[in-house]
């Protein structure tokens, strides 16, 4: 494919360069963001084929989204009209009477309303010996530093509200 703007890049590589020496080519001139805002908004944002119709590999086009925030800007932009797009199908689909349009919204933005598949599975817990439990249980509390432990996380985890005070004792 032709490149939309293919600056000075002829693809030739001056000798005596890093890049010469690496032999790779040299790094492809972004294009203005108006010619990367066309490509973004006739592809949906999807970077190869955005790096296709701008004559560069996707890596490139993933670079620029990462490193310049008004790129980033645009293909988020896009991405947003694909969703747009997809909202507007799905309210045509609707008002057409499609069920399987229905189900969709019922499942996701009607899911505060309960319209949820049930994941739901029983599982069996393992069995528990209690006496087992029992016995570490008494051989812990039976070591007084252990005892110490227990009662501080108790102490932690348990502290009553503060009680209103009496009339006696507030203070003028």
């Amino acid at each position: 494919m032709t490149p939309l703007d293919p600056g000075t890049d002829d693809g030739k590589v001056a000798p005596g360069t890093l890049n010469a020496k690496l032999k790779r080519p040299p790094r492809s001139k972004k294009p203005s963001l108006s010619v990367i805002r066309a490509v973004f908004r006739a592809t949906g944002g999807i970077v190869t084929s955005a790096a296709d119709k701008m004559g560069v590999d996707d890596s490139t086009v993933n670079r620029w989204i990462r490193e310049d925030p008004r790129v980033a800007e645009l293909w988020q932009e896009s991405r947003d009209r694909v969703v747009d797009l997809a909202e507007s199908v799905l309210i045509k689909g609707l008002k057409n009477g499609n069920i399987t349009c229905a189900i969709f919204v019922c499942k996701t933005i009607g899911h505060k309303r309960g319209w949820v598949e049930n994941h739901h599975r029983e599982v069996e817990a393992p069995a528990r010996d209690m006496e087992a439990e029992n016995r570490t249980l008494r051989n812990l509390w039976d070591n007084p530093q252990a005892r110490e432990h227990i009662n501080k996380a108790l102490a932690l985890s348990y502290r009553p509200a503060p009680r209103p005070a009496s009339e006696s004792e507030k203070v003028n």
